[in-house]
């Protein structure tokens, strides 16, 4: 009897301190834990899900699958069977419009297409989620890549903006770096609600790193790291893509795994053979730098537009660019008005100051471009800012949902 009450006493200590550790491990500020599945966390930050993905890449995908297993089924259902089934059989002109039926054959091909150049533990992470997500790989590699149709089929306006701010432009604080996300707002806008900020923590050695992307999609148009290296990706001059080549924003990903500081990107960058025409912004705690890779394999390295400050959009702004594709009004527009908004703020440039400036739109209500607002235009899906220092990001959906401030160091550690 003595020994069965001291076997209970026991079980009820356990059950109080929590076997795992997990239970009595409080949630980083700002999030809850809503699920918790072969060591892979859910949490909400507001409406936004985050992950905290651990082990193989293989594990890494099955904590994947499992904890947004519904968010995506409904990405599939908007995105694959919605979204881009339209694209193919209404958006698309005739010599090009396909049937239902066609629509489908090509879309796998496509798929199947980029998933061939992925690195293999990247497609160990697919693989993964297909195992427990509901969807199997065929669909996994659809779902991937649902934002990248537009891109092999035509060339598309390009879009985005971002801009850094530290020195005497932060009044001595952190740096700072805004950036909006823009692409199609028909195709892409109800995708917003599925943002998902993903912190992958390989057991390889490589650095953790936090992704921002639609559920379900694996790559890297925007991140930051453990050791606070913050990259995103502009398109440049000209869009068409080369789907023979690693995607430029799976090695975002990949160079997030790799590298602590922006001093060290500079050989990487050099060796980059871009699938697209691309500007991809770097930036860490002291500096930020702008990356111009062009489609032929030139690199030019562009530095601040002057000291503390860094804005780019969609045009390559090196001088020594000839025989560049020259850019359209609306990309040089939103650029000269994030440089003047940062000018007029210079020595107050915060977090909260940076939202309210990627808050500006670009058109006043006649629908022109106002010198006096911002760069934010009907494409933009989603926006952040980031401090790299602090490794805290700021995640907003305009329409969706508002600024949702993240945490990542408990994360990553």
């Amino acid at each position: 009897m003595m020994a069965r009450s001291v076997g209970l006493i026991l079980l009820l200590l356990l059950a109080m301190t929590g076997c795992s550790g997990s239970e009595t491990t409080p949630p980083p500020p700002g999030l809850q834990i809503l699920a918790e599945v072969e060591g892979g966390t859910l949490y909400k930050a507001g409406p936004v899900s985050v992950l905290k993905l651990s082990g193989t890449y293989r594990q890494m995908g099955r904590q994947y699958g499992a904890l947004l297993k519904d968010d995506l089924a409904a990405m599939y259902k908007l995105a694959v069977d919605g979204k881009m089934i339209e694209f193919y059989t209404k958006t698309l002109k005739p010599p090009r419009t396909y049937t239902e039926e066609a629509a489908r054959k090509r879309m796998a091909q496509v798929a199947e297409a980029v998933y061939t150049v992925y690195p293999e533990m990247y497609k160990e992470i697919l693989l993964g989620m297909a195992e427990t997500s509901g969807l199997d790989i065929d669909k996994q590699k659809l779902l991937n890549i649902a934002e990248l149709f537009k891109f092999m089929e035509m060339d598309v306006p390009p879009a985005c903006s971002g801009m850094a701010a530290w020195g005497d432009f932060a009044g001595g604080g952190p740096l700072v770096f805004g950036r909006n996300n823009d692409d199609d707002a028909h195709i892409h806008r109800d995708m917003a609600k599925y943002t998902v900020v993903a912190v992958f923590r390989p057991d390889d050695g490589s650095i953790p790193a936090a992704t921002i992307n639609y559920a379900g999609v694996i790559y890297a148009p925007t991140g930051m790291n453990r050791d606070g290296l913050f990259l995103e990706l502009n398109a440049g001059n000209w869009t068409h893509y080369f789907p023979e080549r690693s995607p430029i924003v799976l090695t975002i990903q990949s160079m997030l795994h790799t590298y602590s500081t922006v001093a060290q990107l500079d050989a990487p960058f050099k060796a980059v053979l871009a699938n697209l025409s691309s500007i991809v912004n770097a930036a860490d705690e002291r500096e930020s730098i702008s990356y111009e890779c062009y489609t032929d394999g030139r690199m030019k390295a562009r530095g601040p537009d002057e000291a503390g400050l860094m804005a780019a959009t969609n045009h390559f702004v090196d001088p020594s660019w000839v025989e560049i594709t020259p850019p359209d009004s609306t990309t040089v527009a939103r650029r000269d008005n994030l440089l003047a908004r940062a000018r007029e703020s210079k020595g107050s440039i915060d977090a909260e100051r940076m939202m309210k400036i990627f808050d500006l739109a670009l058109l006043d209500k006649d629908g022109k471009v106002n010198p006096q607002g911002g760069a934010t235009v009907d494409g933009t899906i989603y926006q952040v800012a980031a401090i790299p220092r602090d490794r805290v990001l700021y995640l907003k959906a305009p329409g969706t949902f508002d600024w949702q401030r993240i945490e990542l160091k408990a994360l990553f550690d």
